[in-house]
C-alpha cells in the first residue's frame, strides 16, 4: 500500500512543472480542426496547436484554410474562434479572427484548479477518506462516491472481483440511520421512486453486500452529498447558460471543457469525469486532459484509475 501511494505522489510531482506555467497562461486551446499553428511571443519556430495548449499574451494562433480553433480566455470567461485563414494574437481583440462569445457559465474552474492535486472534497471526503488498498476488496463502490450529486434518483454502481448470487445496497444518513435497502442482481441499482426522497444539502453513505449461500461480503461505506436547493438552482442556471452559449457551435470539446470545469467548481466530480472522458476519447494524445482525469480520480479515491490516467499524461508529454 505504501508503495502505491508513493508511486501516485511521484506521478503528481513529475507533472508539477507544467502546471506552474499553466497558472500564468492567458488562454487555453479548447478545440482544433485542421492545421492550426502557434507562434510563441518568446520566439522560435511555430508549432502545431494541440488540445489543452496553454497560450500566453502575444502568442499568435493561425488557422490554415479550412481549419479553425477555439480559445478560452479564463480571465474574461469568453471564447474566441480563430476562423479559417485567420490569425489571432492572444490578448488582443477578436476582430478579424472570428467570433467571440461568452462561455455562458458565471464561473468555471481554472486550469490550475483542475490540475493541482487535491486531498479530497471537503466534508464528503472526511466521511469516507481515500483508501489506497480498496481494490483488494471483493466489492468496490464506484458511484456515487466522495462527490456531490444533483437532486433526484441516483444510480448506485459497483465492481465485484468475485462471483455473487445477488447484492443488497444499503443507504444511510450522516447519523448512521438506514434510509433504504434494495436488492440487485447486476452491478448497479437505481434508487427507486418509492424510496424516501433524498434530502437536499444532506450527506449520505452507502455500501453493497455480495450474497452467497453461506456468507455475505460488504464493501466499504462510501459517502456522497446531495446539492442544496440553492446550489441546484445555480447549477441548473449555469448549465443552461453553457447550453445557450454553445448552441449551434461546432466545437464540442470546448463545450465539454466548459461542462467539466463547471462541474468541478460545484463538486460534481463524476459528471466532470464524464465530460473530460469525452475529450480524452477525441484527443487521446492531449496530456492535459489525462492529467485532469488523474486528479479527479484521485479525489474520488479511485487510485488505480488515477495512476493509469497520470501515466497517460506523462507519456503524452514525452
Amino acid at each position: 500500500m505504501t508503495h502505491r501511494i508513493f508511486g501516485l505522489l511521484t506521478l503528481f510531482a513529475l507533472l508539477a512543472i507544467p502546471v506552474a506555467s499553466a497558472r500564468q497562461s492567458a488562454a487555453l486551446v479548447t478545440d482544433i480542426s485542421g492545421d492550426v499553428r502557434v507562434a510563441r511571443a518568446s520566439g522560435g519556430a511555430s508549432q502545431a496547436a494541440t488540445w489543452g495548449m496553454q497560450l500566453n499574451v502575444g502568442d499568435r494562433v493561425t488557422s490554415a484554410s479550412g481549419a479553425r480553433a477555439s480559445l478560452l480566455y479564463s480571465a474574461t470567461n469568453s471564447i474566441v474562434t480563430v476562423a479559417s485563414g485567420a490569425t489571432h494574437e492572444v490578448g488582443s481583440a477578436a476582430d478579424g479572427a472570428g467570433a467571440s462569445r461568452p462561455a455562458g457559465a458565471p464561473r468555471i474552474a481554472a486550469v490550475s484548479e483542475l490540475t493541482l492535486a487535491r486531498a479530497g472534497a471537503g466534508e464528503v471526503s472526511a466521511l469516507g477518506g481515500l483508501r489506497a488498498g480498496e481494490r483488494e476488496q471483493a466489492i468496490v463502490n464506484l458511484t456515487p462516491r466522495q462527490t456531490r450529486i444533483r437532486q433526484g434518483r441516483p444510480t448506485f454502481a459497483w465492481m465485484a472481483s468475485e462471483e455473487f448470487e445477488g447484492y443488497r445496497v444499503r443507504l444511510y444518513d450522516a447519523a448512521g440511520r438506514e434510509v433504504w435497502t434494495g436488492a440487485a442482481t447486476g452491478s448497479e441499482r437505481v434508487y427507486p421512486d418509492d424510496a424516501p426522497a433524498l434530502v437536499a444539502g444532506s450527506q449520505y453513505v452507502w455500501n453493497v453486500e455480495g450474497e452467497t449461500m453461506l456468507d455475505a461480503v460488504s464493501s466499504q461505506l462510501t459517502p456522497f452529498e446531495v446539492l442544496s436547493d440553492e446550489e441546484e438552482t445555480i447549477v441548473a442556471e449555469g448549465l443552461g447558460g453553457i447550453s445557450d452559449a454553445m448552441a449551434g457551435a461546432a466545437d464540442e470539446t470546448t463545450r465539454d471543457y466548459l461542462l467539466g470545469a463547471f462541474y468541478v467548481d460545484h463538486g460534481l466530480l463524476f459528471d466532470a469525469v464524464d465530460a473530460f472522458s469525452r475529450i480524452a476519447r477525441r484527443h487521446p494524445d492531449a496530456a492535459l486532459v489525462h492529467e485532469i482525469l488523474g486528479n479527479l480520480y484521485y479525489d474520488l479515491g479511485l487510485k488505480d484509475e488515477a495512476v493509469a490516467a497520470l501515466k497517460r499524461a506523462l507519456a503524452a508529454r514525452n
